[in-house]
């Protein structure tokens, strides 16, 4: 018992040992990895830097043109139903005017029936 508990720690020091002489050589591995993505997705070059300012430069050119074509389409439709607003207004009046006419041609022909009664 004493001997299988011996052994099971002595394994485990020993696979703790090789992982601390392994465990620098992956962590530089991976510090070279790491520093190669970063350097590959960074400008080196001003001419790199210059284009990469050109290029955030244009997006945003496009973005504020998009935006300045909704706002005027945006605008047109708003006064396009403000036309259309004012076209239903004019025609309530005309039927307001027209509803009138008829209940004052309506009450005077009431009154004349009334007399001839």
């Amino acid at each position: 018992m004493v001997q299988s508990i011996l052994f099971f720690v002595l394994g485990f020091l020993c696979a703790g040992f090789l992982a601390l002489m392994i465990a620098p050589a992956i962590w530089r591995r991976a510090v070279a990895l790491t520093r190669k993505r970063v350097e590959g997705s960074m400008p080196l070059t001003l001419a790199e830097i210059q284009a990469d300012k050109d290029r955030v430069r244009a997006e945003f050119a496009m973005s504020t043109r998009r935006l300045e074509m909704s706002v005027k389409s945006l605008r047109e439709k708003s006064a396009e139903q403000l036309v259309e607003i004012g076209r239903g207004r004019e025609a309530l009046k005309g039927l307001d005017i027209e509803r009138k006419e008829k209940k004052q041609a309506l009450l005077e022909l009431e009154a004349k029936g009334e007399e001839l009664r």
